[in-house]
C-alpha cells in the first residue's frame, strides 16, 4: 500500500492543503490562517485516509444545514427551539446562507459579529454567540 504525503501550498496570501482521496481524486482545502494549522489538518486527513475512515465533506450550504439543525436537536424543545429557529432565520441565514460549510473562516465569523453588535440587544447578541458555539460555527478557523 502506498501512503500519500499530501502537500501544503501557498497561493497569494492563502495557505491550502492538497491530497488525493481514496478514490484518487485530488482535493484542495483551505484557506488556513498559517502553515501549522494546515499541517495539522493535513495530518488528520492522511490518518483518516490510511485508516479507511475518511469521508469527503459534502458541499452543503449553511442555509441547508440550518434548516435541518434545530429539528435534529432532540434535547431542545419549546421556546428554546423557537428562539433558535428565529435566530437562524433572522440573523444567521441572511449572512451565512449561501456560504458552503467548508468555506467558514474566522474572518467570516468576525465580520458577522461586527455587523451584529449594532443591530441587536446585548442579550440577543449573547444568545446568538452561544448558539454559534453550540453548533460549532465559531469553533473552526
Amino acid at each position: 500500500m502506498h501512503r500519500q504525503r499530501g502537500s501544503i501550498v501557498k497561493k497569494g496570501r492563502s495557505i491550502y492543503i492538497v491530497f488525493r482521496t481514496p478514490e484518487k481524486t485530488q482535493k484542495w482545502l483551505g484557506a488556513f490562517p498559517n502553515k501549522a494549522s494546515a499541517r495539522s489538518r493535513l495530518n488528520e486527513i492522511l490518518v483518516e485516509i490510511d485508516r479507511g475512515t475518511y469521508l469527503a465533506p459534502k458541499p452543503i450550504t449553511f442555509g441547508e444545514f440550518a434548516s435541518k439543525y434545530v429539528d435534529s436537536r432532540c434535547s431542545i424543545r419549546g421556546s428554546t427551539a423557537s428562539a433558535y429557529a428565529s435566530m437562524i432565520r433572522t440573523h444567521l441565514v441572511p449572512f451565512f446562507g449561501k456560504l458552503k460549510l467548508q468555506e467558514f473562516s474566522l474572518e467570516n465569523v468576525q465580520r458577522f459579529v461586527a455587523e451584529l453588535v449594532p443591530k441587536v440587544s446585548p442579550k440577543r447578541y449573547a444568545t446568538v454567540l452561544r448558539f454559534c458555539g453550540e453548533c460549532s460555527l465559531g469553533a473552526k478557523a
